[in-house]
């Protein structure tokens, strides 16, 4: 998207966020109508400016951003009714009061995208209030809406360091939902580009996608996602990333430790190890083949009758780094290395 188009939309967006709040300043004003037309246009804002919409949604701009906005430099001097809105308040009572009011179907990906951001919200009484709102919602939002946004937040809530275990329990009741496990499918093989490598594993807390993922394996757009698909399933293991820690290791210096936390889940394969590793070994992306040969060394005694077929095989392949470890397991095989 260029710097013309989302000028434009900023603009579109301005005018109807000012028109709504003018009207929820004047007490005794109808605002259904305006609030329908802002939540109607929301639906054609690209998720993958999430950031940027969500801090002009904010009732009171006080601020100078890029393209000038300033909708209101005294808040306190004209609070209005709370709407669906103020869950984009900077006034905390604001936003866990519009989040207690939230009994309906959230009506869009931008919407539902907030209420999982709040889960890593500065107020803890917000957070609470925003698990509360998302089970109440969860089972009679559009499966489509609460794909979007999962897909757009899942990837990096691991870096979010205010959510605690209930938090955490409300995500996974989300990917536990078996009405997401359709179009989660889709999204992950049809999507030719973003971090959907990620989202893979981290789907993969629950068992949403377990009996899909030879499915994803061969068929998915991106080649890190069938790279990834194959990796799980010759492990017959889910892992992800479950959180990021920053330790000091020399204050004076300002030096800090950054440590990653895995988890795992095991998983039920179906298919040999002989079965995948043939589907990988012809796959048009070098990034699966050299999945396949590197679990070929590991597993070398589960194919003792076809091991120098395959190894030759990628020993002539043309991609340098699966050729190469081609060659090391035929020298292998030979007795010409020391492990």
């Amino acid at each position: 998207m260029n710097s013309e188009t989302i000028k434009k939309l900023d603009s579109e967006l301005y005018k109807r966020v000012r028109l709504f709040h003018e009207l929820v300043y004047k007490k005794n004003q109808p605002i259904d109508k305006a609030l329908d037309s802002l939540i109607l246009f929301l639906n054609t804002l690209p998720l993958s400016r999430f950031s940027l919409w969500k801090t002009r949604m904010c009732p009171w701009c006080t601020a100078e951003p890029m393209y000038g906005w300033n909708i209101c430099r005294d808040p306190d001097a004209a609070l209005g009714s709370v709407t669906l809105l103020d869950i984009f308040s900077h006034n905390g009572y604001r936003r866990e009061e519009a989040l207690h009011n939230i009994n309906t179907a959230v009506p869009n990906s931008f919407l539902f995208s907030q209420l999982l951001t709040m889960l890593n919200d500065w107020v803890p009484q917000v957070r609470l209030a925003a698990c509360q709102a998302i089970k109440r919602v969860m089972h009679i939002t559009s499966p489509a809406i609460m794909t979007e946004s999962l897909c757009e937040i899942l990837y990096r809530w691991t870096s979010w360091q205010r959510m605690e275990k209930q938090e955490h329990l409300v995500i996974e009741a989300l990917l536990s939902l078996p009405k997401l496990a359709e179009p989660m499918r889709q999204k992950i093989i049809r999507s030719s580009s973003g971090p959907i490598p990620s989202l893979l594993a981290q789907i993969g807390r629950t068992s949403l996608l377990d009996c899909s993922l030879f499915e994803v394996a061969t068929t998915a757009i991106q080649p890190s996602v069938r790279a990834k698909a194959y990796r799980f399933l010759f492990e017959k293991r889910m892992f992800w990333i479950s959180g990021r820690e920053h330790k000091w290791v020399h204050r004076g210096l300002s030096e800090q430790h950054a440590r990653v936390d895995t988890q795992e889940r095991h998983i039920e394969v179906e298919f040999s190890f002989e079965t995948l590793l043939e589907q990988a070994s012809k796959d048009k992306s070098s990034k699966v083949r050299r999945v396949a040969i590197e679990y070929l060394i590991k597993n070398d005694t589960l194919m003792k009758d076809k091991i120098k077929h395959y190894a030759l095989i990628f020993a002539q392949d043309k991609a340098h780094t699966v050729s190469e470890r081609g060659q090391f397991l035929l020298r292998k095989l030979s007795g010409d290395t020391t492990f």
